[in-house]
């Protein structure tokens, strides 16, 4: 028996929930798991999110990302740390005097 004394009637939610999902541009493979466990299962000491970010957004069936957006997002997130550890390398060398 569904218990409609707290004002949530079960219709109504699940159309809410339908129009929320269908707002989502990336979507989650981690299914009914957490991220904090996902990156529990991945037992890292320094978790690199970038690669958090492809293992929760990559299906292993397709051999690609799940959605377009999920790719160009890892792509963008990949190149801005690449730039960033690029000028990080080129200060240490600046400092050095080289």
């Amino acid at each position: 028996m569904v218990d409609r004394s707290n004002g949530h009637h079960p219709q109504k939610m699940s159309k809410r929930n339908q129009k929320n999902r269908q707002k989502q541009k990336v979507n989650y493979i981690g299914g009914r798991k957490s991220f904090v466990r996902i990156l529990e299962e991945m037992n890292e000491q320094d978790p690199n999110l970038i690669r958090f970010y492809k293992e929760v957004h990559w299906s292993r069936k397709k051999g690609c990302f799940i959605t377009d957006t999920a790719e160009h997002n890892y792509s963008a997130l990949y190149g801005l740390t690449m730039a960033i550890l690029a000028a990080m390398l080129v200060q240490k060398t600046l400092s050095k005097g080289v």
